[in-house]
């Protein structure tokens, strides 16, 4: 099903906005005007089950092959319920027989902190960083339900002199509504590392299609706002850098270029030139143009055709 929605932004991107049948200029969270969005963290709760559910798995697989305890009954136990898990349940809370196991083979003091130091360090070195990882790689084309809001006009359209442009969308696949709240934003990287975990502690291979609570763990932190910002009626697209077939560079500045240009307003205040400009391109792309205005008095912007 097709979906209208709008992106202000300056009358200077034009030739960008109306290229190759319209592209969707795409920002990094770095760029935002709001230094909280995007920027969330892990709950102290969430960090322990991630690190205790890293340190259970490390440990079966690291020594499967050891041969002081490849004949070990209880270690075989311990393996293939935790094998299991990856397939059935994929709940990898601490697990009482890896924890017999752990102290059977690793006796002494000094093994004991040898061994949690290490996987300590490489937790903290590996998975961590995803969080920054996918912040540093994100890029993000922000969009809004409303053509006529006037302080959208103010804060992303050259305080009215730029353009509003909309957009349609041949389907609502990978359009985001943002959520609205002042709770706080945290990135569930337990679930996230649930799915990541049996492709590379157990081969198992992952398809293209991403498991729902995975997309939600992943993307809901970059789809909280507070409710401060609520008037923006924001839609998210949301693309990583890791994997940027559906977007492209154009001198520096990144575009998702598969959104197709419905028409194009102008601001109250746009100069003559770039009304004129903006005019004859539309004309030869057949591309509608409706002029926006404010009227003595009214608090309201107006649409004058």
């Amino acid at each position: 099903m097709a979906r209208t929605l709008y992106k202000y932004t300056s009358a200077k991107f034009i030739d960008s906005v109306l290229s190759d049948g319209g592209m969707l200029k795409l920002s990094s969270p770095s760029s935002f005007n709001d230094p909280n969005d995007c920027y969330f963290g892990i709950s102290d709760e969430n960090l322990k089950r991630s690190y205790r559910m890293i340190m259970n798995v490390a440990f079966i697989c690291e020594y499967k092959n050891d041969p002081r305890y490849a004949k070990s009954k209880s270690f075989k136990t311990a393996y293939e319920l935790t094998r299991k898990s990856v397939y059935v349940s994929q709940v990898y809370d601490e697990n009482p027989v890896i924890n017999i196991i752990i102290k059977q083979y690793l006796k002494t003091r000094k093994q004991l902190s040898d061994y949690f130091n290490r996987y300590k360090n490489q937790f903290d070195e590996t998975y961590t960083k995803i969080i920054e990882t996918l912040r540093e790689r994100s890029l993000i084309g922000s969009l809004t339900k409303d053509n006529l809001n006037m302080l959208m006009w103010s804060h992303y359209a050259d305080k009215h002199q730029g353009i509003c442009v909309e957009y349609e969308f041949e389907d609502e696949n990978g359009l985001l509504d943002v959520v609205y709240s002042d709770d706080t934003n945290t990135f569930d990287l337990y679930t996230v590392l649930r799915y990541i975990i049996p492709a590379q502690y157990f081969g198992v291979k992952t398809t293209n299609e991403m498991d729902p609570e995975c997309l939600d763990a992943c993307y809901l932190p970059f789809l909280r706002k507070t409710k401060e910002w609520s008037y923006e009626h924001e839609v998210r697209m949301i693309f990583n850098l890791n994997n940027n077939s559906k977007i492209i560079n154009k001198n520096g500045i990144w575009f998702y270029p598969n959104a197709k240009v419905k028409s194009i307003y102008l601001g109250c205040k746009v100069t003559k030139e770039n009304r004129e400009l903006i005019e004859n391109k539309c004309k030869i792309l057949n591309i509608p143009v409706h002029h926006i205005s404010i009227k003595k008095g009214n608090n309201k912007l107006h649409l004058d055709d």
